[in-house]
């Protein structure tokens, strides 16, 4: 059943106010006899108590006073109450906040009880109180499973405790809980969980974007659906347990993974968290952004005049393909660009200075599977060095800085070469072939790829490796060390 009809299943959950009791703890002297079967649900005892907090400063749904060490509560506050005892069997209710820090209302038992329900809380061999803070049945955190009013049981899924509101709307998350009952004291509550407040920024303007954050080990699942705002920013509130390391957890926006921390941070229960990251507009591009630039503060533009309209930015490469099948890994799976035009004025290179095997995984067929162009910019022997021009000069790109979220500049791999010319097919021109590629570059404001032969990073063997021709569209096998060929370099992104 939903849980805002719960409260009427709970029989007689608030009573009329001339029951209710005054002093911090009931001290009633109701006999068995008086206390009424309420048509096999069980029997109903009248119940006042106080509620205190143990804990610190941390702001939750009930506020905090730092003086007195005290919560306050307001109307629509109220405080669950649930356990167990040999006699009576179980019981549950809800108390109505009254003033101060006093819930009255009743509890109902399984079985009868010839005592005051303070003698019950206190001889009870489990007993909790949860405060469910006024309006809490208008969200899914909260769910109270019940057989009937004496058997019921309040159960939080913080799998649930996500709202695309800050915290100051949702310190509900926090779950102040208590697991025992003091009849001088009452029920001293304490935060459950640390609450999150994110805001993500770098995403695109005005769209729908899901979020996830899981934890390592555990089956905890925190997700939604947040629209980000004019200015490309999303904003999120999530509840985890305390005592949870922030390294432990993972978060997603739209399947794209954003790192919250490398160390161990222990969020503490009761703390709220403001938590700002940003991800480079690259990682939301679409099919649109084909044929865009990327400019050098990481950014995408139509153009290169429109990129230097904006604070005489740069623009550094043209995106030609979009997707995940990049060749590389996380977080450079969603693209590729190539330079704006060749290194070096256009020189040519040889791949290797000698004719010898490079340590590669060879390919002796133009239909490449896939490989990373990045992952030889590390390689061992080193690629950056004399030893290898084309490679050497591909990672340089003149001395161009590589823009925010995009990975260095590297020789593009066949596997790579193939991705980007058939994205580009009908969508930078209409030859429907390489030469969309090819001739695309004008519109961007870059330098058209040339008629000739272009270096992959792709070996074919001891002797050889493969260069791509943009005259005909046609790869060949050539020898490292004596052929020389243009380099255009490209990044991932």
């Amino acid at each position: 059943m939903k849980t805002k009809n719960i409260f009427k299943t709970l029989a007689l959950v608030m009573m009329i106010p001339a029951m209710l009791l005054t002093t911090a703890c009931s001290k009633d002297d109701v006999a068995a006899d008086n206390i009424e079967n309420t048509a096999n649900k069980g029997y109903t005892l009248p119940l006042t108590v106080n509620v205190t907090r143990q804990g610190d400063e941390a702001t939750t749904r009930a506020t905090y006073n730092e003086t007195t060490k005290k919560l306050s509560f307001s109307t629509g506050d109220q405080l669950f109450v649930g356990g167990n005892y040999n006699t009576t069997g179980s019981f549950a209710g809800a108390l109505a906040w009254v003033s101060g820090e006093t819930f009255s209302g009743t509890i109902t038992t399984n079985e009868g009880w010839d005592g005051t329900a303070d003698a019950l809380l206190t001889h009870a061999y489990s007993v909790y109180a949860t405060l469910l803070p006024n309006g809490y049945e208008n969200y899914d955190y909260f769910y109270i499973s019940q057989n009937n009013g004496y058997n019921a049981d309040i159960i939080p899924y913080v799998s649930k405790a996500f709202t695309t509101s800050k915290a100051t709307a949702v310190e509900q998350f926090s779950e102040e809980h208590a697991n025992s009952y003091s009849s001088g004291t009452g029920f001293v509550l304490s935060p459950q969980n640390a609450i999150l407040n994110f805001t993500i920024f770098g995403l695109r303007p005005c769209v729908s974007v899901n979020v996830k954050l899981t934890q390592s080990g555990s089956l905890f699942d925190n997700k939604g659906s947040v629209t980000t705002t004019a200015s490309g920013a999303a904003t999120f509130a999530v509840a985890v347990n305390g005592n949870t390391d922030l390294k432990d957890l993972a978060l997603t926006v739209d399947d794209k993974a954003i790192t919250l921390g490398s160390t161990s941070t222990t969020l503490e229960a009761g703390h709220i968290y403001n938590i700002g990251r940003s991800l480079s507009p690259l990682a939301s591009v679409t099919a649109a952004d084909m044929g865009k630039v990327i400019g050098a503060n990481g950014k995408i533009y139509n153009n290169a005049a429109a990129a230097k309209a904006d604070n005489n930015t740069m623009a550094v490469a043209m995106i030609v393909y979009v997707g995940s099948a990049t060749g590389e890994s996380s977080p450079y799976n969603h693209g590729l660009a190539l330079a704006m035009s060749d290194v070096d004025y256009g020189n040519t290179f040889k791949w290797k200075t000698e004719s010898t095997d490079a340590g590669h995984t060879k390919q002796t067929s133009s239909s490449f599977t896939s490989e990373s162009g990045l992952q030889y910019n590390s390689y061992t022997p080193d690629h950056n060095s004399d030893t290898y021009p084309a490679f050497k000069n591909a990672i340089d790109n003149d001395g161009t800085a590589t823009p925010t979220g995009c990975s260095a500049w590297f020789l593009p791999t066949g596997y790579q070469w193939n991705q980007m010319i058939n994205a580009c097919k009908n969508v930078l021109g209409t030859k429907n072939s390489y030469e969309d590629l090819r001739d695309g570059f004008t519109n961007a404001g870059g330098t058209n790829l040339q008629s000739s032969g272009y270096w992959s990073a792709t070996e074919v063997n001891a002797e050889k490796a493969w260069r791509y021709y943009f005259s005909n569209g046609l790869w060949s096998r050539v020898n490292k060390g004596d052929d020389i060929y243009h380099v255009r370099s490209a990044l991932a992104f």
